[in-house]
């Protein structure tokens, strides 16, 4: 019996250790059973941040869409004006040679200017009534 006794005596010391093992464990799981709402709340907190971020992105990309159209049509039009202006002034070249009484064929000038079309109707439009509105027609439509 003393045998059994020493038997049953170990193995509740081990069943004791094992006891407090779990409640070790226990504990510890309980902390973190704790921290999970907190976690869930912080989660749910940072979700939103997240959306909120996404949507201020699409806002600032759609902007710059837009901007980038502005520019792109500012870019288009100060192009056009700078066609107007090249052939204004190579009208005006043209037509002060003719002035000093030097040929337009001269040297200088040996290549056309090329001017397209609409541009030309709208040299014509805006060059006083002189020699050089004249010169408009000479200069090669393309």
């Amino acid at each position: 019996m003393r045998e059994s006794n020493s038997k049953l005596l170990a193995e509740i010391g081990e069943l004791r250790k094992k006891f407090a093992e779990i409640k070790v464990e226990n504990d510890e799981l309980k902390d973190k059973n704790i921290e999970i709402p907190e976690l869930r709340r912080k989660f749910t907190k940072l979700e939103a941040e997240k959306a909120e971020f996404k949507a201020r992105i699409a806002e600032v990309l759609k902007q710059g869409v837009e901007e980038n159209k502005r520019h792109d049509a500012m870019v288009e039009e100060l192009e056009q004006k700078n066609t107007v202006l090249e052939a204004r002034l190579a009208i005006l070249e043209q037509g002060s040679l003719a002035v000093d009484g030097q040929s337009q064929n001269d040297s200088h000038f040996e290549k056309a200017a090329i001017i397209p079309e609409p541009v030309a109707v709208q040299l014509k439009q805006h060059i006083p009534d002189c020699e050089t509105k004249d010169a408009v027609s000479e200069v090669h439509l393309h």
